[in-house]
Formats: structure tokens, C-alpha cells, sequence
């Protein structure tokens, strides 16, 4: 898929009760998958692609995880998985509520300048291309599926108030 079918599709949140909604329906899919997490150690990133399929959870955005100092990379030990586009993202992460995510490891490093170039070729999405770059990593360790207990996290909700950096919305919830 081009980035431009990517962005294209991508709806516009207005309302916190509107990302509520995106965030419940992750969250029921992600406890549904959790349970099975186990199974995918030792099998590839595409099967696990395929088994977040058969949640329903598509990969949005990647980022990658790495066991050395970044200033030295050379290879790429695993990946942080969204499930929400940027826009939902800064959406929700401007009102101090948060996203579920996936990070995992790979046996194996792959090579950090292609991943890099990956990276800025698609601002972090998750385009085929990128898809096929991690696609024969086998999974060492799925470090955790996040799940957040709960929509906001009120400490940094409340700071962002008495900072008065937290955003005038129409509707806001409590």
C-alpha cells in the first residue's frame, strides 16, 4: 500500500469520545491475542503479521528496539508495534491518553542503514516494503503486549492541566 493510500484513509479524531472508541476496540483484540502471545516466539515476523491478522490488529507504525547505544547502531534487534496511525497518536498522546503497543526481539540483528532508509522513505509506517524487510526475522522474545489499564494517564493528564498545556477540546471527558 503507497503512503498515500495509507494517509488517505486515515480518519480525523475531534473528539476524545472518538479515539475512546479506537483504543477500546485495540484493547479487546490485544487481550484476545495476548493469550496466544507465547506460540509466535521462534516463528517469523510474517507469521506473527499473519497472526495479528487473525486478531484483527494491523500494524500501523514500527520504530525499532536495539540492545546497543543508539549512536552506534549497525544492526536492529526488534521493533516497537502501533496499531494507530500518527494523527491518532498525537491526538491522543496531546490529551494524556495512551495506546496499546507490542515490542519484541529478534534472534537476530538486520541491517540498521536499510531500516533506516525504510524509516524515512515511510515517516514509520508500515508499508509492504517494510513488511518484507523484517519479514524472515524470527522472533526471540515478545517483550510485552501493553495493554494500559485505563484510556488516560492521569499523571501526565494532570500535569499537562497545571502546566495549562493541556488542549481546549468542545467536549472534554472527566
Amino acid at each position: 500500500m503507497s503512503m498515500f493510500a495509507q494517509f488517505s484513509y486515515a480518519q480525523t479524531i475531534e473528539t476524545e469520545e472518538e479515539y475512546i472508541a479506537i483504543y477500546d476496540r485495540l484493547v479487546s483484540r490485544f487481550r484476545e491475542a495476548e493469550k496466544e502471545k507465547d506460540s509466535m516466539v521462534g516463528k517469523s515476523f510474517s507469521e506473527f503479521v499473519s497472526f495479528l491478522d487473525k486478531h484483527d490488529l494491523k500494524i500501523k507504525r514500527v520504530m525499532w528496539q536495539y540492545e546497543d547505544d543508539p549512536r552506534y547502531l549497525t544492526t536492529v534487534h526488534g521493533l516497537y508495534l502501533w496499531f494507530t496511525t500518527r494523527e491518532e497518536q498525537g491526538f491522543s498522546s496531546s490529551r494524556g491518553m495512551t495506546q496499546p503497543t507490542i515490542s519484541l526481539f529478534f534472534k537476530e540483528g538486520l541491517p540498521y542503514d536499510r531500516a533506516l532508509e525504510l524509516l524515512r522513505k515511510y515517516d514509520s509506517y508500515f508499508e509492504e516494503e517494510v513488511e518484507a524487510f523484517y519479514a524472515d526475522a524470527i522472533i526471540e522474545h515478545i517483550v510485552e503486549f501493553f495493554i494500559p489499564e485505563d484510556v488516560y494517564n492521569m499523571h501526565l493528564r494532570n500535569l499537562m492541566i497545571e502546566r495549562g498545556t493541556f488542549p481546549k477540546q468542545k467536549e472534554t471527558l472527566k
